[in-house]
């Protein structure tokens, strides 16, 4: 059992030595869910999984006492399982705070955008600018940086927040990690009798495995084969991972995974009515929508599942056809975003028309889905899809891919597209800019969504009631 039961023992055993009651009518000790958020606390790019993360250590925290569980958030390092630390607002004290890494990544980081300025397009400048949880230069190096390490005198790698998990207690993987192997790990924890469980949140690299370098999808496969095999319970973001997941497993080879291992489905929380709006947006932003030019907002990482190279074709045409929007790109860019800009160089007249912003802040994102004219979310793949819910909730009309997953999101509230087809993404928004068509089955109705901590404790009763025992 964790620190948590360890302290409810001494607790326990304190009364039994003092004779006040009967053992057997003792409290029970305390249970500990050990939250493991590896790559968010290493790699925090503040958008996707680890802004997922980040709710659900607040909230699971917040939830535990009244569930009788104690809950800490770990990372994986040297073979073992330490605390994250968490500063006063609850906010984890990453490796880029704390003094063990700021300097060397942010450095590092620097160079690598500044040989990208230089570099011919296409793959070696994609591979350049890809941050460090994808495959790329800075992957590379942290591979190597990773296996040096082992060379550092133990002593001065290990940390005093180590963290004993117990046969009573509960590993939760919220995070991806894949940047360690942890099969080791949990193969000694299930011989112990630790509860294993761990959120997936798509599969999308097998499903389209041509987006990505052949190395990181066998990454991934061995991943979520190891992550099957090793869970007592498996958590999806969506009814539409779960029935991907079934499938999967499904095709694996008998015993590949323990027997009664259930999968079950949560939807993720909204929470931006809680960013700070009062932070007053920087100037560059707010020019963008003082023009009379409409603007469509796109948020989202810059890759090639994300389809932001059709949008920027369909936006050509439309130009073509004088209809005149501006295209604003919100997020981070990633692997394999060439597309984006080799539609932005197909298409020079659009170069004051497509704009991008990679570090907006929570109220500037706010500020953005307030004063935008539609969200245009042009994904071929998602496993779930915080912007359209943002939209939605904000009152933005959303021009949305037919896929299932906003389907299951949307419930009607939006208007679909093939996102394999520039004339039918043209074509959608063309007709809602020129004519004001937007033909959503509910668009009359108001659209509800759970917030996080709705979110956090529809998940918590999953985790709770799938455990062995009382």
């Amino acid at each position: 059992m964790g620190e948590a039961g360890a302290a409810g023992r001494a607790r326990l055993g304190s009364r039994a030595t003092g004779g006040a009651q009967p053992l057997m009518r003792m409290q029970q000790p305390i249970r500990t869910i050990y939250l493991e958020c590896t790559s968010t606390y290493r790699f925090d790019h503040r958008t996707g999984i680890p802004r997922v993360v980040r709710n659900l250590v607040r909230h699971f925290r917040r939830l535990a006492p009244s569930y009788g569980f104690a809950v800490v958030p770990v990372h994986f390092a040297d073979g073992a399982f330490h605390r994250v630390p968490l500063g006063e607002d609850e906010r984890f004290v990453s490796v880029t705070q704390d003094g063990t890494g700021e300097l060397g990544r942010s450095r590092g980081r620097r160079i690598l955008d500044t040989l990208a300025k230089f570099a011919p397009g296409g793959a070696l400048r994609s591979a350049l600018l890809a941050p460090s949880t994808q495959p790329g230069v800075a992957a590379l190096v942290r591979h190597v940086s990773a296996k040096a390490a082992r060379f550092v005198p133990r002593a001065r790698r290990e940390r005093a927040d180590a963290v004993e998990i117990g046969a009573c207690d509960v590993l939760f993987h919220v995070d991806l990690t894949m940047a360690v192997d942890l099969r080791d790990a949990h193969a000694r924890l299930r011989a112990n009798g630790t509860f294993v469980c761990a959120i997936v949140y798509d599969l999308i690299p097998l499903q389209h495995p041509d987006l990505w370098p052949p190395g990181f999808v066998d990454h991934f496969r061995n991943w979520i084969v190891a992550t099957i095999a090793s869970s007592d319970r498996i958590f999806t973001i969506s009814r539409a991972v779960e029935s991907d997941v079934e499938r999967y497993r499904a095709g694996l080879p008998a015993g590949s995974f323990p027997e009664g291992q259930a999968i079950e489905w949560f939807h993720l929380g909204y929470d931006m009515d809680l960013a700070e709006d009062n932070e007053a947006p920087r100037a560059a932003l707010r020019e963008i929508f003082e023009s009379p030019t409409p603007v469509l907002l796109n948020v989202g990482w810059f890759d090639p599942r994300k389809n932001q190279g059709r949008l920027v074709e369909a936006l050509g045409r439309l130009h073509a056809r004088g209809v005149a929007a501006t295209l604003l790109l919100v997020g981070k860019r990633g692997i394999g975003a060439e597309p984006v800009f080799e539609a932005l160089r197909a298409h020079p007249q659009l170069a004051a028309s497509v704009l991008f912003f990679h570090d907006l802040s929570d109220a500037e994102l706010l500020f953005a889905f307030r004063h935008s004219r539609a969200l245009v979310y042009s994904s071929y793949a998602e496993g779930f899809g915080l912007p359209l819910v943002e939209a939605l909730m904000l009152g933005l009309p959303a021009l949305v891919s037919d896929i299932p997953v906003f389907r299951e999101i949307a419930d009607g509230h939006a208007v679909y597209f093939d996102p394999f087809s520039v004339d039918s993404i043209a074509a959608t928004v063309e007709a809602f800019l020129v004519h004001g068509d937007y033909p959503a089955a509910n668009a009359s109705q108001p659209f509800a969504w759970m917030s996080w901590e709705e979110s956090a404790q529809r998940l918590f009763g999953m985790l709770t009631r799938a455990l062995p025992g009382p």
